[in-house]
């Protein structure tokens, strides 16, 4: 099964943050090591650029392209928790459109 077929739409969640923007909570069962293969799945799925990759101790966070607007994918180790997060209006939509498109999966 692929990445995005292992997302459990019931999870999904889109929460303000601090900035006013909008994050995606997306999985709480992502790994280490199954995030490079998400975001790929990702890219793919939705014709979308890997820009940046920062990897900490704990923490992904990989900065993509998509339609122009800048998103960042994070994985955090712990809490485990696979976000998108947008810093711009039309980034959130880009989100709300991506939560309507994978919620069938």
């Amino acid at each position: 099964m692929s990445e995005l077929g292992k997302l459990k739409p019931d999870e999904f969640a889109l929460e303000n943050l601090n900035s006013g923007h909008l994050c995606l909570e997306l999985a709480s069962d992502m790994s280490w090591d199954r995030f490079p293969y998400f975001v790929n799945e990702f890219l793919n799925r939705f014709n979308a650029i890997l820009e940046k990759q920062t990897d900490a101790v704990d923490i992904r966070i990989w900065e993509i392209v998509i339609e122009g607007e800048r998103i960042r994918c994070v994985f955090e180790d712990f809490p485990i928790m696979l976000s998108l997060e947008s810093d711009t209006d039309n980034g959130d939509q880009i989100l709300k459109r991506i939560k309507e498109e994978l919620e069938p999966i």
